[in-house]
C-alpha cells in the first residue's frame, strides 16, 4: 500500500465509516436544515430586504445559501481534522509505515485547514459582523470539544469519577450542537428577523443536535448483534446508567475494571434505553415547539418530518 492508502485506510477505521456509508445518516444535514429554517422564517421585512437578491425558486437569499455551504464545509474540515491517527499506536510499526501515517497526518491538517479557510473567506463575503461573530464562535466549541472530554484526564479509556448527564450535553453542544445552533440562528439573522425568531432557530439546531447524538448513541445497544465496535463508553446510555445507579460507578472509572463487553451488557439490560428513548422524544418535541414562531409552509412541516424520522429511526 502506498502512503495515501494507508492513511485513508487508517481514517476510515478511525472516523470515517459512516460519512460515505449509503443509507440512514446525519453527517450531511446541516446544510440541509439550515435552508429549511431559512425558508421557514421566509423573506425579512420588505423595508430591511428589498435590495437583496432572493431566489424567487428556493425562497431564500443567496447569503443564506453560502451560510448552509459554510455550515457543511465547517463541519466536513472538522471531520477531516479528526481524521488525524495517534502516531503513538504506531511506535512499534516499521519505519516506512511510520512515516507514511506522518505522511497522511500532514494531508489531514492541510485538507482541514484548506476547507476551513475557504468557510471563513466565504464567511467574510457575507459582510454581516454578526453572522462572521456567531459563526466564529461554532469554530472556536468545535476546537474547545478537542481539548474537553468526558475521559479521565490520564488518557485511559475511563470515565471521569464525578461524571454527569450535564457534562455529556456540555460537549455535545460544544462537539456539534453550537455550530447547528448558530448556522440556524445566522440563517435568521441574514433576513433581518426578530430577536424570538433567531432564538427560536437556534433552539431548534441545538435540540436537533441532542436529538441526532442519542440516537446514534444508542443504536450498538438496539442492535441484534453485541456491536461493541460502535459502543462508546462516554455515550449518553452509560452516563445516564451511572445517574441512575452510582454504585456501578467504580466499575466505569477504575482502572482494573476496563471490560467493555461487561459495561455494554450491563447497560443493555438496564431500563436506561428506555429513559433515553424518552428523552429522544423530549428533544424532539423541543425542537419542533421551536419552530411555533414561524408561518405554517413547506419547509416549516420539512423540518417537522425530519425530527420525527429522526425520532423513530
Amino acid at each position: 500500500m502506498n502512503q495515501l492508502d494507508i492513511w485513508v485506510d487508517a481514517c476510515w477505521r478511525n472516523q470515517f465509516r459512516g460519512l460515505l456509508h449509503v443509507g440512514k445518516q446525519n453527517t450531511q444535514t446541516r446544510g440541509l436544515i439550515v435552508l429549511l429554517i431559512a425558508k421557514a422564517a421566509g423573506p425579512g421585512p420588505a423595508d430591511q430586504s428589498k435590495d437583496r437578491e432572493l431566489d424567487k425558486i428556493s425562497g431564500i437569499y443567496s447569503s443564506q445559501r453560502s451560510l448552509a455551504e459554510v455550515t457543511e464545509m465547517i463541519h466536513m474540515a472538522n471531520l477531516i481534522h479528526k481524521g488525524v491517527v495517534n502516531l503513538t499506536d504506531y511506535i512499534e510499526s516499521e519505519p516506512r509505515e511510520k512515516n507514511d501515517m506522518e505522511f497522511g497526518n500532514k494531508m489531514a491538517v492541510l485538507s482541514g485547514d484548506f476547507l476551513l479557510a475557504n468557510a471563513c473567506t466565504e464567511l467574510a463575503s457575507l459582510n454581516n459582523t454578526h453572522v462572521v461573530e456567531t459563526m466564529s464562535m461554532a469554530i472556536t466549541d468545535l476546537m474547545e470539544a478537542e481539548f474537553t472530554d468526558l475521559r479521565d484526564a490520564g488518557g485511559e479509556s475511563l470515565l471521569k469519577a464525578d461524571i454527569q448527564f450535564a457534562d455529556w450535553i456540555k460537549q455535545t453542544y460544544l462537539s456539534s450542537g453550537s455550530l447547528l445552533a448558530r448556522g440556524c440562528r445566522s440563517a435568521v439573522e441574514l433576513a433581518d428577523h426578530r430577536d424570538d425568531q433567531k432564538e427560536a432557530a437556534a433552539s431548534f439546531g441545538e435540540n436537533m443536535a441532542y436529538l441526532q447524538q442519542v440516537k446514534t448513541d444508542l443504536k450498538p445497544f438496539l442492535s441484534k448483534e453485541n456491536n461493541l465496535e460502535d459502543f462508546s463508553v462516554t455515550s449518553a446510555p452509560v452516563i445516564k446508567f451511572l445517574e441512575k445507579y452510582p454504585d456501578e460507578r467504580k466499575t466505569f472509572t477504575s482502572q482494573q475494571s476496563k471490560d467493555p463487553a461487561q459495561i455494554f451488557s450491563m447497560i443493555k439490560t438496564s431500563n436506561v434505553l428506555e429513559d433515553c428513548s424518552r428523552l429522544c422524544d423530549d428533544y424532539g418535541s423541543s425542537a419542533i415547539n421551536s419552530l411555533d414562531v414561524f408561518p405554517q409552509t413547506d419547509a416549516k412541516n420539512a423540518l417537522i418530518n425530519i425530527v420525527h424520522a429522526t425520532v423513530n429511526s
